[in-house]
């Protein structure tokens, strides 16, 4: 069975996001408690944001309605790879804890930054 947790899914697949930021991660102590967090502001209104746990990271790209200010955001595209459960959700479906899933769910959300015009 896959055995991930937040050093060996940063050294393992690190290097598949575009974002420099991510890329340069390394796993620390203190990190275990706080985590890793990047977000991207993408054109227009949308933000992605990367959060890496000692135990899960999350993908989430959110967009904002333009057209009126009061409303909220939508979720576009979201993953949750939870390494302890070993469980892999991209938008609400469950795939297989695989380094497949793993790729996949890295795979889908840099697909949607550069349709974000990353």
């Amino acid at each position: 069975m896959l055995q991930l947790d937040a050093k060996s899914f940063l050294v393992t697949f690190g290097q598949r996001f575009p974002l420099a930021s991510v890329q340069a991660w390394t796993w620390e102590a203190d990190d275990d408690e706080f985590g890793k967090r990047a977000e991207l502001l993408l054109a227009p209104a949308a933000t992605a944001t990367v959060d890496l746990q000692l135990t899960q990271l999350m993908l989430v790209i959110t967009e904002r309605d333009s057209s009126n200010q009061d409303s909220g955001s939508s979720v576009v595209f979201d993953a949750l790879i939870q390494f302890e459960d070993g469980t892999v959700v991209i938008n609400g479906a469950d795939h297989p804890f695989s380094l497949d899933a793993v790729r996949l769910a890295i795979d889908e959300f840099v697909s949607q930054l550069e349709a974000g015009g990353l």
